[in-house]
């Protein structure tokens, strides 16, 4: 059973899209963003 994870790398087409996506109906927080990449977290977790 899985018990937690610690990060999760994803390979997406449109960056701004997809952390619209994350924030917004996963409720993931971003914390940093550069040019190709982003880190986001989930609270709790």
């Amino acid at each position: 059973m899985l018990k937690g994870l610690n990060h999760l790398t994803l390979a997406v087409s449109d960056l701004g899209r997809s952390i619209a996506f994350y924030q917004d109906t996963l409720g993931l927080t971003l914390n940093a963003q550069w040019d190709k990449g982003a880190y986001l977290s989930l609270d709790g977790l």
